[in-house]
């Protein structure tokens, strides 16, 4: 008699009066296919015990009230990966410190690892059940899209590592490290690296956060051994919303960029032009840097009027690496607006401190404002190999619109302060990193009051 009951999770069941675990795989329908692949797939699974690897085999494929279940000899599951993503506590680390052990045990016997995914291992009260490669194959290909776990996508293709830092980092923040937007969106902050990072909740717990935050900055690389979580409080993570706000604005400004220059693309005159911008760049690359011979103020000054020019060339020059928003979102700027000016003969973005100072005259349709405007820079501290330098401006960013709807691009103001770090690299000052200590949105009403304001006190 089967008496397996319908169940998302591992379970012990009765099958034929005998006590066996069953798996759920989320195939729904036994069909001939499902069948035949059952059949010549590998059914050896591994179990590992502490530092011992032992054959554990599938007995079956039941169905069971249009579920299908993976049938192995009885073994008490304690939980699963799906689990752990299902219900995400800082209690659940040391289960995935242990699957970290698993795997690196099975890379001590020479055995290859599973791809990462959220079936693949299941925690018994006598060791750790690694599915094997066929058969998560088998569930993948059989099951329909409603049965993959949400979290799936975000590890698969991905290290065993990664998915187990994205676990862990869930487990403490109770959120995904790459927020919850569309998978475009997660993707785009996970190539950038874009993740709030945890604070240890003391030292015993850095080597761990230092792992998971490594680890999640590199998805292809296999990071083990795992370190061990500490045993009382890991850490805690602030989410600011407007750094929140900055990113998904990037990514708006990124995903605007891809959609109008396949547009742009549709034209030989425009990819002419696409050319000659970066044939351009590509032989100014060798010329000396801009900043040689300036100071530390001169050189923040710079950085903020290469905005104002759409000059990402001397912008990367004020900078230790390319590793900066602005100048990514400057460089795909650079190209749009040299297309436009030549093919349509219009300047799609106009600089704020310009536009004031030609009497701020009605915009052609069209264009919107972009840049910085009235900036004001002070010296904090000043050394022979470092200086800090606070800037404050009102700034408009882009907000792009969608050419595939129609919607125009339209432009944000907000007032601005901010912390510069400078260091001295020999022949040149350049800034290392910015931090933005406040950020306050204006609406263009109080945007250029607080312009007006500036301009008449200078």
């Amino acid at each position: 008699m089967n008496a397996i009951t319908n169940r998302n999770t591992p379970h012990l069941t009765t099958i034929e009066g005998q006590e066996k675990l069953a798996i759920p795989t989320g195939i729904v329908d036994y069909t001939p296919a499902v069948a035949k692949q059952y059949t010549l797939v590998d059914k050896t699974c591994r179990l590992v015990i502490g530092n011992a690897v032992y054959p554990m085999t599938c007995e079956g494929l039941r169905m069971v009230e249009g579920q299908g279940y993976l049938i192995f000899r009885a073994a008490r599951p304690i939980a699963s990966l799906k689990e752990i993503a299902d219900h995400p506590s800082p209690s659940h680390l040391p289960l995935l410190h242990q699957a970290g052990e698993a795997l690196e045990t099975l890379r001590g016997h020479d055995m290859p690892l599973p791809p990462a995914a959220l079936e693949a291992i299941v925690f018994l009260d006598e060791g750790i059940l690694v599915l094997n490669d066929d058969l998560l194959q088998l569930m993948r290909e059989h099951r329909p899209p409603a049965a993959d776990h949400p979290l799936q996508e975000e590890i698969e293709d991905t290290s065993w590592s990664y998915g187990l830092a994205f676990l862990s980092y869930l487990c403490i923040t109770g959120r995904p490290p790459f927020g919850n937007g569309i998978r475009e969106e997660r993707l785009f902050r996970r190539t950038r690296k874009r993740f709030p990072r945890i604070r240890p909740s003391g030292e015993s717990a850095q080597p761990f956060i230092h792992w998971v935050h490594r680890a999640l900055e590199e998805p292809d690389r296999l990071l083990l051994p795992m370190p061990a979580p500490p045993g009382a409080t890991v850490g805690t993570v602030s989410f600011d919303p407007l750094e929140e706000a900055r990113i998904h604005r990037a990514f708006r400004v990124h995903r605007f960029f891809r959609r109008y220059g396949a547009i742009l693309g549709g034209g030989a005159a425009a990819l002419g032009l696409i050319l000659l911008v970066l044939i351009s760049t590509i032989q100014n690359a060798n010329r000396p840097p801009a900043t040689i011979g300036l100071g530390p103020l001169e050189v923040a000054r710079l950085y903020y009027e290469s905005i104002n020019r759409i000059d990402p060339e001397t912008l990367r020059d004020c900078l230790v690496s390319d590793d900066d928003p602005v100048y990514r979102e400057l460089t795909h700027l650079f190209v749009i607006v040299r297309v436009r000016t030549a093919v349509e003969r219009t300047l799609p973005l106009v600089s704020p401190e310009q536009w004031v100072e030609e009497g701020m005259p009605p915009l052609p349709e069209g264009t919107v404002l972009y840049g910085v405007a009235g900036l004001t820079l002070s010296t904090l501290q000043e050394t022979s190999e470092q200086a800090t330098v606070r800037a404050s401006y009102l700034r408009w960013t882009l907000e792009p619109g969608d050419p595939e709807t129609g919607t125009p691009a339209t432009s944000n103001p907000s007032r601005i302060e901010e912390i510069m770090e400078l260091v001295f690299l020999g022949d040149r000052w350049a800034i290392r990193q910015k931090k933005v200590m406040e950020e306050t949105p204006l609406s263009q009403e109080e945007a250029l009051e607080a312009l007006s304001a500036r301009t008449s006190a200078q």
